[in-house]
Formats: structure tokens, sequence, C-alpha cells
């Protein structure tokens, strides 16, 4: 109803918000927030301002209201200049600090600069989190941790690839690498040569690398990331905006991406340059370099026989034949099946944590929707929305919340351990401090909590002892296992004694007492258990309420409404109650939906598992192409002997079924070194990312049992096409053949 214009020059009072009452038991004030709630004058308190200051200003603008002024609020937020000038040398103010440079000693500054100035600190938490920084070391330390192991992973297994494409290329060329010896090439001309193969591979590969690696990102972010991104975020921005990543080109990162690939080039050939170096004319024209054979080398097990017959023994004998190309090959497997393993770990195990902490169990409330106490319309409003079509139940809450001092004797000895762990305070006296919730329940909620304790409705009928139910019980999770322990150690009947605490200036106390009427052992639908022992929640009727709360002069037709809510179609019933705030601001305060937030949770780990996912799928790539190169090749330098075998008699289906013996052999040698490793990091990642949430470790099945079957999909569809290519080959131009 303001009539303000730019350029009016207005005078306000400034002031301190209280409350004043005056009764018989003598007079008191409470002071309020800037937020809190006008209080309308009555018989017995009123609001006034106290201490107030004139003070002249000239409007100069007028704005929206912003988004941190809640619509309950009883005053209006202005903004004016700072003016340092006219600042007294005690005054006070907020400051606001954006560094040049984030790093972690933004902490140990900012916190010598609050102790300098005798103030406190806090921190854009929501922002350095996407900086990798948090006053929570614990968290950064566990992500720096992850981020460790992934990539030597994948530098492993970059290196156990290259290092095969190097082995299997000496290998091919060791009659080439002889006859340059013969001519007089020293040890050291052949080793170059090798490392300049590897440094031709690099200046090609990683320039490459880093463009297929940035239009990947780029059209990941384009056709995955921001869709989902955006479906997570949304509602969350008050504007209506639609929030996007955007690719920015790192150097540093890209330098340092070079780097480590010139690394694990020159890691991968160093091995084969040096087996290159140490060939001789003669065990090149030998080739006994990669083939030496003993009797012993080759024996194979008679149950080998017994097992797989002929064909299976004669597998086996070809694998141990070249034990460098099979070990290579099942080096490549193994890394595959960890990399797999541990990255599926990182990605469940940290899915899990997410969930573990949104504490989300079945008496959930669907919707909660906050009333406020003020607005006339909030009855209507409160009838339009439990008269919303797909409700299926709900309970009203009233209350009134405030801190008070309990003896230790009250609480239960698990109680009292979990406060000890929780160094919970307490006062001069040894007493616990406490948070006393008075609540009051719908009709037909109050009904069904008091059938469950056993208690009758007129048993809470005030006789000046107060009587109340006590919600016994709370959440206490011991490494992981939850349980329901005992608060109190009262029975119906007992009297619970209570000292409110008030600051005015100073700590004072007001002494109350309840009778415990009943007690309770479950939440009422859309509380959780509390979580903590220094939580009370009584419930009563309102005439009980009044007088226990009669100190803090807070009446039950002054209080606000909570309403939770379930429903058959939680989302739609959700987008009508938004649609009933933006119509009656003043009425409804508040609207979550606890749906909604996990749509929006589901949407942030389907982004989580975009990056993760596609990191496997590249990382896996590296070694499938290790190892279709390495058995692809190696069956391929071994066209002479299948083609021998055939000569002397061995038919296609023999040599079908040897083939196939060398796959299960290949994917069984790998399986068995691979998953224990696959294993043991897959609880190397739980321990760091139970440092800071602990869900309790379990096996991935699932992961265990894909990673089983693409082994054997992987060497069998490589086997299979090597094998096409050799059925085609003829048999005496093979013999003939001298070049491989």
């Amino acid at each position: 109803g303001m009539s303000w214009q730019v350029g009016d020059v207005i005078t306000l009072e400034l002031g301190t918000r209280v409350q004043v009452w005056s009764d018989g038991n003598g007079e008191g004030e409470n002071t309020l927030e800037d937020t809190d709630s006008y209080l309308a004058p009555d018989e017995e308190a009123q609001e006034e301002l106290k201490d107030p200051v004139s003070r002249t200003f000239t409007v100069v603008g007028i704005v929206e209201r912003p988004g941190f002024e809640p619509y309950y609020s009883g005053a209006y937020l202005a903004f004016t200049f700072l003016d340092e000038a006219i600042l007294r040398e005690t005054g006070r103010v907020n400051a606001a600090v954006q560094l040049k440079k984030l790093t972690s000693s933004l902490y140990d500054w900012s916190v010598g600069a609050a102790a300098a100035a005798g103030t406190t600190v806090s921190y854009h938490t929501a922002l350095l989190s996407y900086y990798l920084l948090s006053s929570r070391s614990g968290v950064v330390t566990m992500l720096n941790s992850l981020k460790t192991i992934l990539i030597l992973i994948v530098m492993l297994g970059s290196v156990a690839g290259i290092y095969s494409s190097f082995a299997i290329s000496v290998s091919e060329r060791s009659k080439y690498l002889g006859m340059l010896a013969s001519v007089g090439a020293t040890k050291r001309q052949k080793r170059r040569s090798v490392f300049f193969e590897g440094f031709l591979l690099g200046i090609v590969g990683i320039p490459l690398g880093l463009l297929v690696g940035l239009l990947g990102t780029w059209v990941t972010m384009q056709l995955f990331v921001n869709p989902v991104l955006g479906r997570a975020l949304s509602g969350m921005s008050e504007t209506g905006e639609t929030m996007s990543m955007r690719m920015v080109v790192s150097l540093p990162a890209l330098a340092g991406a070079s780097l480590a690939a010139a690394v694990t080039i020159a890691v991968s050939a160093w091995i084969p340059a040096r087996r290159a170096s140490k060939i001789t004319p003669m065990d090149a024209i030998r080739q006994t370099q990669d083939v030496k054979l003993t009797r012993r080398q080759v024996r194979v097990s008679p149950l080998t026989k017994m097992l797989f017959g002929f064909s299976g023994e004669l597998a086996l004998k070809n694998l141990k034949r070249n034990k460098r190309r099979y070990r290579a090959t099942v080096l490549s497997l193994i890394l595959c099946i960890a990399l797999f393993l541990s990255v599926s770990a990182f990605s469940i195990y940290l899915s899990d944590a997410y969930l573990f902490s949104m504490r989300v169990d079945e008496n959930t409330a669907d919707i909660q929707v906050n009333l406020t106490a003020e607005a006339s319309e909030s009855e209507a409003v409160r009838q339009e929305i439990l008269g919303l079509e797909g409700i299926t139940r709900w309970t009203e809450y009233r209350g009134t919340t405030t801190s008070c001092y309990l003896d230790r004797s009250f609480f239960s000895e698990a109680a009292r351990q979990a406060a000890d762990q929780s160094y919970l305070p307490r006062n001069e006296e040894g007493q616990q401090e406490a948070v006393l919730i008075v609540t009051l329940l719908d009709e037909e909620t109050m009904r069904t909590c008091l059938r469950n304790a056993g208690v009758r409705e007129e048993d809470l009928a005030e006789d000046g002892t107060h009587p109340v139910l006590v919600e016994n019980v709370f959440r206490y999770d011991d490494q992981n296992t939850v349980h329901k322990e005992t608060l109190l150690n009262l029975q119906p009947g007992d009297t619970l004694n209570v000292s409110l605490i008030s600051y005015e200036g100073t700590e004072t106390t007001t002494g109350i007492s309840m009778r415990i009427a009943g007690l309770m052992t479950e939440a009422p639908f859309g509380w959780g258990l509390q979580e903590q022992p220094s939580t009370l929640r009584v419930y009563t009727t309102a005439e009980v309420h009044d007088n226990l709360m009669e100190s803090r002069r807070r009446q039950y037709e002054d209080l606000p409404a909570t309403l939770y809510l379930e429903a058959e179609q939680p989302l739609a019933v959700y987008e009508k109650i938004l649609a009933l705030q933006k119509e009656n601001p003043a009425a409804i305060s508040y609207v979550y939906s606890a749906e909604a937030e996990k749509q929006q949770m589901d949407q942030l780990l389907l982004l989580m598992d975009i990056f993760i996912y596609s990191f496997i799928i590249l990382t896996s790539l590296i070694c499938v192409t290790s190892i279709f190169n390495t058995i692809s090749t190696g069956m391929a330098l071994r066209r002479r002997e299948y083609a021998m075998l055939e000569s002397v008699g061995m038919d296609g289906k023999q040599f079908h079924r040897m083939i196939r013996y060398e796959s299960l052999f290949y994917g069984l040698k790998a399986l068995l070194y691979g998953l224990p490793i696959g294993l043991f990091l897959m609880w190397l990642i739980y321990q760091v990312i139970a440092q800071s949430f602990d869900t309790g470790f379990y096996i991935l099945w699932r992961p265990i049992g894909a990673a089983i079957v693409s082994v054997m999909v992987i060497v069998g569809l490589t086997m299979w096409y090597s094998m096409r290519k050799i059925e085609k080959a003829n048999i005496v131009e093979t013999l003939k053949d001298e070049n491989i």
C-alpha cells in the first residue's frame, strides 16, 4: 500500500524489534529477528521498536523482492551505500571477499583474518566444492585419492597396450634387425630405432589424441551432459533460467596430458628397445628370441588332456611356446578387468554414499508444505491443499521449538554414550543441552499415536500436570548399522523436569514440568526418527501447549502449520501446490517435494555416470585394442604353424576346437588374476569413500558378471576374426612364406 516513487525523501525510525508483554506474572520482552513475522498488538503482548534512531533517505530505485527475503518477514529489505567515512571505529560490517587465486591456503588465511578482526568467517561452500576446495579436508582427500587411483590404473593400461604393440613390432622385425646387425648396426642404433618409432608415434598420436579428446568432450557435453543437467537443476533457479556447462580448454591440463602420454610411450618402448638392441644375426635367422622351447616349458598336466582332449593339450602348448606374447595378452586382459571393476565400484559406491546421506526411508513424506499463521487466507489454502485429488495420507504439525537443559539422569545409557561421542554441550551443573519440540497433531494422526502408545484421549486432558506423549526413541548409526535406541529412562506417570533457555543479553532459564502420559516408539508420518539424543519431541493438546509455552508467549492460534502429504502422483500434486504458492505467497511460505529432489538426484547421478562410463569406454578401448592387436598379430605370425598342422591331417573341426580352447585359456588365466585384483581395488576405493561416507562394503556381483562375460566375448571374437583370415590362406603359399 505504499506509494513511494523514485526521488522521494523519506524518514524512517531504525531500531531493534522486541516483543513486549505484561500479565499477572510481570513484564518481559523478547528480541525479534528482522525476518520474524510482524506481531499485531493484543491485550497482553505487542511489538515495539527499541532504541529508535531517525534516518532520512532518498529513494533512488525500486527492486523486486530478493529471493533471500522470506514472504512472512515483518521487515522489508532496503539497500543503501556503505560510506566508510561515517563508520564508527567500533562499527561492524559484513565483508565478502573474492580471491584472485583459489588454493587451499584460503582457509588458513581467512581464519587468521577473522581472528584478527575478532569475528567469524563463513564460506561459499557450494562454489568452492567445484574447485575441490573444502574445509572438510576428508572429502577433498577422498576425491584426490580416488583420482590418483584411477589415473594410475589408466596409465598402467596404456603402458600395457603400447608395450604390446612395440613388443610385437620388434618380434615381426627380428630378421630385419638381425640383418642390420650383420652389416654393422650397433646396439645403440637398434635401440634408438625403437625409441624413434615411439617418438614418431607420439608426434602423430598425442596431437590427434588431444583433438579427439576435446571433440569428444564437446559432443558429450552438448548431447548428453547439458540436457541431463537442465533436467536435474530445473526448478532450482527462481528466474527459470536454464543451467548448463560450457567447455573451457585448459592449457596446463593439455600440457599435463601430453606429458603423461609421452612418459607412457617412453616407458612402453623401453623394454622392447632393450630386446631389439640384443638381437644378433644368428638369433634373428634362427628366430630364437621369440620362441625358446624345452620339454619342461611346454609340459601339460595329464588332467588337461583328460578334460580337454588332444586339441586342448595342443592349445595350451601353443600358448606356452611364446610366453611373452601370452603374458602380454593376459596382462592386457587383467588390466581391462581391473579398470572396469574399479571404475564401476567408484560409480556405485559414490552413488550409494549420496543416497545414504539423503536419509530417505518409508516414513518420509512425498511433499511438505509450510503455511503461515498470519495470513487470513491460510485456512482456505489449507483446505484447498488437503482437497487436492490424489492425496492418500496427510499429517498436520504445529508446534514450538525451544532450547532447554535436562538432567543427564533422565537419559538412557545409549543416549548418554551417543551424546558423549557427539560432544553435545552441557551447562556448568552438567545438565545436557537439548532441543524441546512441543508439537500438536491433527486429530486423526493424534488418535493413531495414542492408540499405538496405549493411551486414552482423556489421559492428555490438562489437569495441571501438563500431560504429554514422549517420542522415546532416536536413530543411531554405529558403523553403518542403524539402531533404534531408547532416549529416556522414564515410564508413563513419571514427571519430566526441563529448564527452558532464553538469551537476552545473559542466559536465563525457566523451569517447567511435564507428566508422561505415554511413550512412543515410532515417529508420526512425515517426520523421520531424530538422529541425535539432543532432540526431545513431545506431543500434546493446544491447552497444554499454551500452558507450557506461556513464558515464550507462544499460543496455539499463532502457530504456523506444516503439512506432510503422501500422494499417488507426487509430482503432479507438487506442481499444483507450487501454483497455489504463486497465487497465495503470504499463505504458503515453503514447499518441498522429496520425489522432486529424488528425481533431481537421479539426474545428477546419471550425469556422474555419463562422465564415469565415458571414461570406462575410452580406457577400455585402450585395453581392447591391445588385446586385439596382440592376439591377431600373434595368430598371424603362427600361420605357418597352422598350415603345417593342417598339412599333417588336422581337420577344420579339430582346428576350431583348438582355437576355442586357446580363447578359453586366455580368458581363464586373465580372470584368475584379474578378479582378485579387481576385488582388491573395489575394497580400496570403498575404504577411500568410507573416510567420509561409510555405507558398508559389499561385493558388486553385476559388474563382476559383466567383466567375466566381456572378457570371454572379447577374446572369442578376436580369435574368430583371426581364424577367419587364416582359413582363407593357401597351405602351400603359407608354408613357403619366409616373412612370417
